[in-house]
């Protein structure tokens, strides 16, 4: 079998190239345990409502992840009994639990559309399936933390991706806007389009931990989303794969609805590497856009 320009005498050496290809170990610090468990002050506990809504988010026809609990389940639990799950995600919250029991996850090789060579790596993203229970925590966190990211400003106000109100079509106003202000006063106006190459792959844990501290995030979901990052494990899925599990100590699982927002948090500051006027910057999470205006091309 030919993957990734080379050829591979079995499926666990196959297996090893993926992991290596799309988790890179994490070159700076990072916790090879779990922050202790240490309990803390929550002061909007979930209510019935938190969970009533994170679940009608969750489709039935979900792949579900190692646990192979699908969501319909927990919606029967939930419809029985409104307490059950609530009194777990508080527990959840106010303790900064993560278990690790529930840390194993499923990752899916998805192939990228209109790719030429599907024997190349490149051509294929890892989608990560996670435990049915733990990913309902996270939609709860993850509505907590766009509306203090939005009321806090921790991303750059031309970030268009990820965001409450912004969509794709921001993105191409904005630059449709500073191209037209740049011919109105009779400049020439350049773009040049980024893509950050395995962007959540590669998100250092200490220095996005580092960037919610500083910003005052509250602590709770600061404790919750490092023991939700640190000490993953993963299984890399594809015909005749051997499903060993791996440890991640690096990047931020795909595929989630958390994902995306703290990726967004992370790369905020590249928007601040502007130089001198006219130069303008914008991103849809993680595609760039570049523009420059002068007097000459």
């Amino acid at each position: 079998m030919v993957r990734g320009g080379h050829t591979h005498a079995s499926a666990s050496s196959l297996n090893e190239s993926i992991m290596q290809h799309f988790l890179l170990p994490n070159p700076g610090p990072v916790a090879l345990q779990p922050p202790a468990f240490v309990k803390l002050e929550v002061n909007d506990e979930v209510n019935i409502s938190d969970v009533s809504q994170a679940l009608q988010k969750c489709c039935n026809n979900s792949a579900p992840g190692p646990d192979q609990v699908p969501y319909g389940v927990c919606k029967g639990i939930h419809n029985v009994n409104r307490h059950v799950i609530l009194k777990l995600m508080n527990h959840l919250l106010s303790w900064s639990i993560y278990p690790l029991s529930l840390k194993d996850s499923l990752g899916i090789l998805l192939p990228k559309p209109a790719k030429g060579d599907y024997n190349a790596f490149v051509s294929y993203r890892v989608i990560a399936l996670m435990q049915t229970f733990l990913k309902i925590a996270e939609r709860i966190i993850n509505q907590r933390l766009i509306k203090f990211v939005k009321l806090n400003g921790l991303y750059s106000v031309w970030q268009t991706g990820s965001l409450l109100q912004r969509v794709t079509f921001d993105a191409g106003i904005i630059l449709r806007h500073w191209v037209q202000e740049a011919q109105a006063a009779s400049l020439k106006c350049s773009t040049m389009f980024l893509d950050i190459k395995g962007g959540f792959d590669n998100v250092d844990h200490f220095t996005l931990l580092r960037r919610l501290q500083t910003r005052d995030v509250p602590g709770y979901i600061v404790k919750w989303i490092s023991n939700f990052i640190s000490c993953r494990q993963c299984a890399i899925i594809f015909p005749g794969s051997p499903r060993e599990m791996k440890g991640i100590n690096t990047g931020i699982p795909q595929g989630l609805s958390l994902s995306p927002i703290l990726f967004v948090i992370y790369v905020e500051p590249l928007h601040t590497c502007i130089g001198p006027s006219r130069q303008f910057i914008s991103s849809y999470i993680d595609d760039i856009q570049i523009t420059v205006s002068s007097n000459c091309w």
